[in-house]
């Protein structure tokens, strides 16, 4: 995905909305990178427009990608 290279440029709504055509769900921490236990929601439970700022762009070894955020990070899925 060429957006998420150049996340600073771009809305967060239209980065939220690239990752709900990829992936089927997402999961929600406060203060840490989601892990086994954290909260996970159907990709249409997510709301582009929550004024979101997205500071930080993390992507994992096996297509997850994690958007740390001034809400708290946000990791999407496909399970």
């Amino acid at each position: 995905m060429e957006n998420l290279k150049y996340f600073d440029l771009y809305p967060s709504d239209i980065i939220f909305e690239e990752l709900k055509k990829q992936f089927t769900y997402f999961c929600v921490c406060k203060k840490s990178v989601p892990s086994l236990g954290s909260p996970c929601y159907k990709i249409n439970k997510l709301n582009p427009n929550s004024g979101a700022k997205i500071d930080k762009v993390i992507k994992h070894r096996n297509g997850e990608i994690t958007l740390c955020t001034n809400l708290g990070y946000l990791k999407f899925t496909n399970l």
